[in-house]
């Protein structure tokens, strides 16, 4: 248990906030995260309170205010026992605040809908310091994924149902590589066997190939379903890899998964298409968002460029890879290591997020392919991160107090002009881009290799 040393007096423009998240409160204290449980919560005011406040009440030079504080009390207490957000913040009061000599802040208490401002005679201050003094015996620090879902949604990048439960993940992404992991354990062969016994019920006129596919798209779907009566968000679904220069192909193929979706009575709105961020699939996301209402998650996306043509097709959302980029520069330049602060991949999607919030995209960026905790804190803020079972392990952990690095009112003060794409500019500026053009080909021929050691699966089970 980690506690934290208190000075004597609340600082000026100090906060407390509390807040219910599950069944516990987080508490904030001058930037620093702290958990406890709801009864301690509890039990630190109403004990203090209780054996307090009646003496301070008969004091007669608080009498005037007797009411002001008794209401004080009343919000914090009935706040407590409904589960409501609030928040006590000192402040210099100004000239209409001041009641007499002897108020040095104001104080205001936000609950919910229910705003109240008090003026603060002495003894206020004291209350509320040792008011923290008592909230703190029972208080531990927050974990790193804790504080990140204050400011990101976490999207669990597996088929772990047991990992997405515990970290509470609101979304989930699949992906072919994903998907044949999955399938070689016994604990999700069945979707293998249900995949294969549809495919030969539904397929009887369709050749070996397309007897394959069809297995392959109902496996991927049937899992997005059982992942689907975990999070409560969507799951994000990938087109077949080798459709990534085929526009109209991978328009058919999204159509096709959408059907299977909907077959399984899962609505396309809880389901992402996945589609590669080639031109020809930022421009099938185009055709789907716009003619069919299907949501689509552009993956495989190394730079601004990629982003800007996605958020001009208007995808939901894109996918930067963070850690494959941080590989490409290890690999092709003399840096040893990176810290979360130079790592090329984090800048990256510190880049294409500060974009997207300056000119008004509505497109989601959900950073992608970590590989470390240190990429993850260096992009909190960011609208969405999918992470790894072992990475959300290990977050769940770590303590260290981490700030919010991305927001909206940061990226006001981003340098870079609007850009407006078509086709030879995007081409010209992926040519120019030899990492993000490396690793869009090599992240195809990946996804590709995993498609096809799925399809010997598939074939073994025909």
């Amino acid at each position: 248990m980690k506690k934290m040393k208190l000075g004597n007096e609340l600082l000026e423009n100090e906060e407390l906030i509390i807040y219910k998240q599950c069944s516990n409160f987080l508490i904030f204290f001058k930037y620093k995260t702290y958990n406890m449980n709801f009864d301690l919560v509890k039990s630190a005011f109403h004990t203090y309170f209780n054996l307090t406040f009646p003496r301070i009440l008969r004091r007669k030079q608080y009498g005037p205010l007797r009411f002001t504080y008794v209401n004080l009390i009343n919000i914090i207490s009935n706040g407590l026992n409904l589960g409501k957000l609030f928040t006590l913040k000192s402040s210099k009061p100004n000239d209409r605040q001041v009641l007499g000599s002897s108020c040095k802040k104001s104080w205001k208490i936000e609950l919910g809908v229910c705003n109240v401002s008090l003026v603060e005679c002495p003894f206020l201050g004291r209350i509320l310091t040792k008011l923290r003094e008592n909230l703190i015996s029972g208080i531990i620090m927050v974990s790193v994924l804790e504080q990140m879902k204050m400011s990101t949604k976490v999207v669990a990048d597996c088929v772990d149902f047991k990992v997405m439960k515990q970290v509470g993940a609101v979304d989930a992404t699949t992906n072919p590589s994903i998907l044949l992991a999955a399938s070689k354990l016994d604990e999700y062969k069945r979707f293998l066997d249900e995949g294969v016994a549809y495919a030969k019920k539904y397929g009887s006129s369709l050749s070996r190939e397309e007897l394959r596919a069809l297995a392959m798209d109902k496996i991927a779907v049937l899992m997005g379903k059982e992942v689907l009566n975990v999070v409560p968000g969507r799951v994000s679904t990938e087109v077949d890899a080798r459709l990534a220069f085929d526009k109209d192909a991978q328009i058919v193929k999204a159509l096709a998964v959408i059907k299977l979706y909907e077959e399984e009575g899962i609505t396309k709105e809880r389901v992402l298409i996945k589609l590669p961020s080639t031109w020809e699939g930022i421009q099938a996301a185009r055709v789907l968002e716009s003619k069919h209402g299907v949501h689509c998650n552009m993956t495989l996306l190394f730079n601004i460029y990629q982003a800007i043509a996605c958020a001009e097709a208007n995808a939901t959302l894109i996918s930067p890879f963070v850690g494959r980029i941080r590989d490409w520069y290890l690999k092709n330049t003399d840096a040893e290591d990176y810290s979360r602060e130079t790592d090329p991949g984090v800048q990256n999607v510190r880049k294409i997020y500060s974009y997207y919030k300056k000119y008004g995209y509505k497109t989601e960026v959900m950073a992608a392919s970590f590989r470390n905790v240190d990429e993850i804190k260096g992009l909190v803020g960011c609208d969405l991160m999918t992470i790894s079972a072992a990475l959300l392990k290990d977050l769940s952990v770590d303590r260290e107090n981490i700030p919010v690095i991305l927001s909206p009112e940061k990226a006001k003060s981003f340098e870079m002009q609007k850009v407006t794409l078509d086709e030879p500019l995007f081409r010209y500026e992926m040519n120019e881009d030899k990492m993000a053009t490396d690793l869009l080909a090599d992240g195809i021929r990946r996804f590709v290799a995993d498609a096809r050691a799925m399809e010997a699966l598939i074939d073994k089970a025909l």
